[in-house]
């Protein structure tokens, strides 16, 4: 059995409902944010090492 609410966003710390589906998991759309934020660095990043 799962340890979270299903409608609780599964990132640690958060309490926000569950809104979107992530690669992180069942997420709320702040944190849904973050992680696009994230991601799209890590690609720049790497866009830029392949230079």
């Amino acid at each position: 059995m799962n340890d979270f609410e299903p409608q609780q966003c599964e990132l640690g710390g958060c309490t926000n409902p569950a809104t979107q589906i992530s690669p992180e998991g069942h997420v709320c759309s702040s944190c849904a944010a973050s992680i696009g934020v994230d991601y799209r660095r890590a690609e720049r990043r790497e866009r830029r090492a392949l230079r």
